[in-house]
């Protein structure tokens, strides 16, 4: 939705800052609500090919997007290749057993950057979403507020209890045990072990 890069961008100030999000709609909410002429902006597009020439960035941050890519080694690739000598990439990720191997494996694999900090900051965002998911918290009572159809309720008691973080910390709302119990269980929730925090360095 924009709101990271925007909290960022008012944070550390600098002199330039592009969002990128494979969603149109995105795009034109977070234009129309956030940019900020050509201090900050964003913009449609694949993270598998980046619409930006090369070493055009001196930091790239990608924040719980990587594990939804189909090809992530070519994600890496189009990093290296936007970002200048020494820059720095910053990826922040929740992971489970396979992504965790993959994501060694391209650390060993990919020589353009010299990873150079690692931090495991699972608890931290596991109390961030017990405090969301808490009765009478800003999340549950802006969910109650928009009134929705039934079916849109339904989908969102899905989704939108996976999207807060709730199958994260073993939490379960009423649908989603139903489900669980009648052996339908979302594809797209994953049986998550760790959220990373990873810092490395173009070479």
């Amino acid at each position: 939705m924009g709101e990271g890069l925007n909290f960022l961008v008012r944070l550390v100030d600098p002199s330039r800052a592009v969002g990128l999000d494979i969603s149109a709609a995105a795009i034109r909410r977070a234009n129309a609500l956030l940019a900020r002429g050509d201090r900050l902006t964003y913009v449609e597009g694949d993270a598998e090919r980046l619409p930006f020439g090369d070493q055009e960035f001196d930091l790239v941050i990608n924040v719980e997007s990587s594990h939804n890519y189909p090809d992530v080694e070519r994600f890496f690739h189009e990093v290296a290749r936007v970002l200048e000598p020494g820059g720095h990439f910053s990826l922040i990720d929740v992971f489970d057993p396979r992504s965790s191997a993959r994501f060694g494996r391209l650390q060993q694999e990919i020589t353009d950057f010299e990873w150079i900090h690692e931090r495991d900051v699972t608890e931290n965002v596991k109390s961030a979403i017990r405090r969301r998911m808490a009765p009478g918290s800003f999340f549950r009572e802006e969910y109650a507020r928009k009134r929705m159809p039934l079916r849109a309720r339904i989908i969102g008691g899905i989704g939108g209890a996976h999207y807060a973080g709730a199958d994260f910390i073993g939490h379960r709302d009423a649908l989603p045990r139903v489900l669980e119990l009648a052996r339908i269980r979302p594809g797209f929730v994953g049986e998550y072990e760790s959220y990373r925090h990873h810092l490395a360095r173009r070479a």
